[in-house]
């Protein structure tokens, strides 16, 4: 799609449309970052970013508040030079959290990794994750997910001197 025929597109979403934008996003994010070396996938993650950011307009709430966990870590993971932004990703952080809730443990697992990494915050990072990996027991509505977020903050911990100058 052109940019112009893209911004039509996602301007005639409606709320009933988000789940389909939102996997759709969601996958092609996906599909973008096993493809980092192809200039023709990387060209599509403006597309992406668009897609969630119309997410957010239509429904914030919508999976776990995943559109706002996408951006996250979309802007946390890229330099500015390539649309990155350490203040849109923690802005997006703050906003998983209050329509996720606090015990939604991947906003803080990827807060840490990708946020915490790239504005070189070692310790605010080790506490972080080890936070998390502590908090395995919480019972909540997001059981999977926090199981998933612990699995990979243990991860993250043992990178951690990969990570950091």
């Amino acid at each position: 799609l052109r940019a112009a025929e893209g911004r039509r597109f996602l301007a005639a979403m409606e709320r009933r449309d988000v789940p389909a934008l939102f996997w759709y996003a969601f996958n092609t994010g996906a599909w973008i970052n096993q493809n980092r070396d192809s200039v023709a996938a990387v060209a599509r993650a403006h597309l992406v970013e668009a897609a969630m950011l119309r997410v957010v307009e239509l429904e914030p709430g919508y999976y776990h508040a995943g559109a706002h966990l996408f951006l996250l870590t979309y802007y946390a993971s890229r330099s500015p030079m390539m649309g990155g932004s350490p203040e849109k990703a923690r802005h997006h952080y703050e906003r998983v959290r209050s329509l996720a809730g606090k015990d939604f443990l991947l906003a803080d697992t990827y807060f840490a990794r990708y946020y915490l990494v790239q504005t070189q915050a070692r310790e605010a990072y080790l506490q972080r994750l080890t936070s998390v990996t502590r908090a395995a027991a919480i019972d909540s509505r997001h059981r999977l997910l926090n199981r998933v977020a612990v699995e990979r903050a243990g991860i993250y911990l043992g990178a951690v001197d990969r990570l950091f100058d």
